[in-house]
């Protein structure tokens, strides 16, 4: 069978969600944003993709692809979201 993971970039909380092609949630996985201070975000992200991963290998999933929401544009080098006018995460 097959899944798909879908990750939500919030500014206090990233939530990682193991699915179905059709929808049905199997499993979720969540961890404070800056669990590590300022800065780790990117990280943390790549934690809870892991720990999805993971779970899906444990029931014998295939994962057919990896989708992320973010508020705005993330600085990579930094780990932190860029700051502009439009965005309101801060």
């Amino acid at each position: 069978m097959n899944a798909l993971i879908g990750v939500d970039v919030g500014a206090t909380r990233i939530s990682g969600g193991l699915v179905t092609p059709e929808g049905e949630v199997l499993a979720v996985e969540q961890r404070a944003t800056h669990v590590r201070g300022k800065g780790t975000a990117v990280e943390t992200l790549l934690e809870v993709i892991d720990a999805t991963v993971a779970e899906a290998r444990a029931r014998g999933l295939r994962v057919e692809g990896i989708g992320v929401g973010l508020a705005g544009v993330v600085n990579v080098a930094a780990g932190a979201m860029v700051d502009f006018p439009r965005n309101h995460v801060r």
